[in-house]
């Protein structure tokens, strides 16, 4: 209790100080998909910022019970501590190099983005990204797994874009690397090859220099398209492409391994409205292996569906977990979104639409445990018996209040609106031997998604 006192004092030493730009926040939240519905959130937001340096730092506090309370119920009364971000940028002319627990987003400007999720979710990473206005180039390291006490293997993600301005057009190459064995490799972060072309160096055998680990490449591409009012995207990753269909179609067929986003939005004189879809085929985020021998490169924060908290065994949320596009494999999703300002009030919403089959970050084969068990060997696509549906709609709005005297306290009200029908649960595969292994499959159980929040921000 004395260190949170000590760091209380420091920082409103620097805030007063005018050293740093500030603002703290709170919130009321009702909220149906988590353990304690009726919560309270709380969020300190600290930076300083010059034409060189962006010194930034922002942790919240929430007893929502999605996470178990930090130090204990007695010491922070049911609170947990969650570093939303923290760290420090450097700018200079056509370079940036950031580096800390942050976040940053994907190539494209999308709520489907497939590459890096758009929910946002912060993680120990060093960027260096490069843009002269004619060619830009990104090369960015981030820490999944390193001396995890749940077991998990040490592991890393690196993630590289490249591309080239054409008036209007922005065309770019994506490729992103998990890896095993290791939470850091230099090579993967300092060589600008494409990931493909570094993992059949790194890891293929017979080579004085072959690494321990299982890594997986995963490729795309992109293209922008921003005239006036107007910004217009399409986006693709591919993890397998199956060239047996073309030049051995006799033979066993592997799935394909494909995502797709494309969208945009248009801006008129009362806001912006936009309109995306996002898809992907069964497999697509998983790791190749088997329920016995799992390679562990899935494209997921954790290569597991639970984690186990003082003897109880918890899901990891899908969204939490997805490195990339938010809603998974096996999906098909449509999204229209409006976001402006009417009288001095900002006004987002949304109304989303998705379908989901069965998925898993953990399992590689799903609800099998070897792809000899998967009848009908293929590309598969919300070939479920019963599908997940979800349709949800999402409102908000905020205002500052300079009428009242206080032109740096922001309101905010928040809804969340839905119905999910045959909701994903997490069962036990098919396999006797290795049940342990979870997986998500439409259930017969249907739930309202509802959640409300109030909330204000002061900044100093």
């Amino acid at each position: 209790m004395k260190k949170l006192q000590l760091i209380t004092i420091l920082i409103l030493a620097a805030v007063s100080a005018h050293a740093f730009d500030a603002s703290v926040g709170i919130e009321q939240r009702y909220d149906m998909s988590v353990p304690n519905p009726l919560n309270q959130y709380g969020l300190i937001d600290i930076g300083h910022t010059t034409d060189l340096i962006d010194l930034f730092w922002s942790f919240s506090v929430c007893n929502d019970d999605k996470y178990q309370p930090s130090h204990g119920d007695d010491l922070f009364l049911g609170f947990y501590i969650f570093l939303e971000n923290a760290g420090v940028s450097l700018d200079f002319e056509n370079l940036n190099l950031t580096l800390g627990r942050t976040t940053l987003t994907d190539a494209i400007d999308s709520p489907y983005s497939l590459f890096i999720s758009s929910r946002i979710i912060p993680a120990l990473l060093a960027d260096i990204s490069f843009d002269d206005g004619t060619f830009f180039y990104t090369s960015r390291w981030t820490e999944l797994n390193r001396d995890s006490a749940l077991g998990f293997p040490d592991r890393g993600w690196q993630y590289n874009t490249y591309g080239i301005y054409l008036g209007d057009f922005k065309i770019g190459f994506q490729d992103s690397l998990v890896y095993t064995e290791r939470s850091f490799d230099a090579e993967y972060f300092l060589n600008p090859l494409p990931g493909f072309l570094k993992q059949y160096t790194r890891v293929s055998t017979g080579k004085p220099w072959q690494v321990d680990g299982n890594d997986n490449s995963i490729m795309g591409f992109f293209v922008e398209y921003s005239p006036e009012n107007l910004y217009s995207y399409g986006q693709i990753l591919i993890d397998d492409f199956n060239a047996n269909a073309i030049f051995n179609p006799d033979s066993y067929q592997n799935p394909n391994k494909i995502a797709w986003s494309l969208g945009g939005r248009y801006s008129f004189d009362f806001g912006d409205i936009g309109l995306y879809h996002a898809g992907a085929t069964k497999y697509t985020f998983q790791a190749f292996g088997s329920a016995a021998s799992d390679t562990q490169y899935g494209y997921s924060f954790y290569p597991a569906a639970t984690y186990t908290a003082n003897g109880v065994i918890m899901p990891i949320e899908l969204e939490d977990n997805y490195i990339g596009y938010y809603n998974g494999e096996n999906n098909f999703s449509l999204l229209a979104d409006y976001e402006g300002t009417i009288e001095g009030i900002g006004i987002y919403s949304s109304l989303e639409f998705s379908l989901s089959g069965d998925k898993s970050p953990a399992n590689p084969w799903t609800e099998y445990s070897w792809w000899t068990e998967v009848p009908d060997a293929g590309t598969k696509f919300l070939d479920s018996d019963v599908l997940e549906k979800k349709l949800v709609l999402t409102a908000g709005a905020s205002r500052a209040l300079p009428e009242l005297g206080l032109p740096k306290l922001t309101v905010s009200a928040a809804l969340e609106l839905g119905y999910t029908w045959n909701v994903l649960e997490l069962v036990d595969t098919l396999s006797s031997d290795f049940p342990q292994i979870q997986y998500w499959t439409p259930s017969d159980e249907n739930e309202f998604v509802f959640s409300i929040s109030v909330g204000a921000i002061y900044s100093f």
